[in-house]
């Protein structure tokens, strides 16, 4: 499965490109954000979340001497925005976004982090999966919602929030293939029991003032 990273990147040494990635860069060539100039190599710095990206944006607006509302009229937005992103308001626009990191001189590069994998042939993925099924789970089953806050792998044994994202992020998978492989039935729950439990008394609850508002 292909990774996605997110990283500011200015790169010196175009003959090195061995690692791709989805790279903020500096179109000016600035590198100042990135390492001394007198440095022979290139630097990224990953961006795992909201916060990375509002740190770089306003480290990029102060180099610049921009106030926000001088990068909001830049940009076409608000200063409100601008804000917002630079405090790290994890539901900003993107194209929003996109329009400040322009405003900035940053571009947003598409790579791929390693070559996509063939997909696995039928045969293949059944011999893998009857081997994952002679091993065993690496824990019971009926253990695996033990924790209400959190639900069992049976991949790897580690209790975690979601189970889905951990998956797809410590094994590639997503969660048909997850329930297939270990051949769990329709009605095995996927979520921690505390957030199945608040899930349903939600549709309870909207289901009661519905009725209420029809009577």
């Amino acid at each position: 499965m292909t990774q996605v990273l997110l990283a500011f990147d200015h790169i010196i040494d175009d003959g090195e490109r061995q690692h791709r990635m989805l790279a903020i860069t500096n179109t000016k060539g600035d590198d100042s954000m990135v390492r001394p100039k007198s440095s022979s190599t290139s630097k990224r710095l990953k961006v795992g979340s909201i916060l990375d990206l509002a740190r770089i944006v306003k480290q990029r607006r102060d180099e610049l001497g921009w106030s926000i509302l001088q990068l909001a009229e830049t940009a076409g937005t608000s200063r409100f925005f601008v804000s917002d992103l630079e405090n790290g308001k994890p539901t900003c626009q993107f194209d929003k976004i996109m329009d400040v990191l322009g405003a900035l001189q940053l571009k947003v590069e598409l790579r791929a982090s390693r070559p996509v994998a063939a997909a696995a042939k039928p045969a293949e993925s059944s011999n893998d999966e009857r081997r994952a099924l002679s091993l065993g789970p690496a824990i019971p089953i009926e253990s695996t919602h033990s924790d209400p806050e959190k639900i069992g792998c049976l991949e790897c044994g580690r209790q975690v929030r979601s189970l889905p994202r951990h998956l797809l992020s410590a094994h590639s998978m997503r969660s048909p293939e997850y329930r297939r492989r270990w051949r769990l039935p329709a009605e095995y729950d996927m979520r921690p029991t505390a957030v199945a439990a608040e899930a349903e008394t939600r549709r309870k609850v909207k289901n009661a003032l519905k009725a209420k508002e029809a009577s």
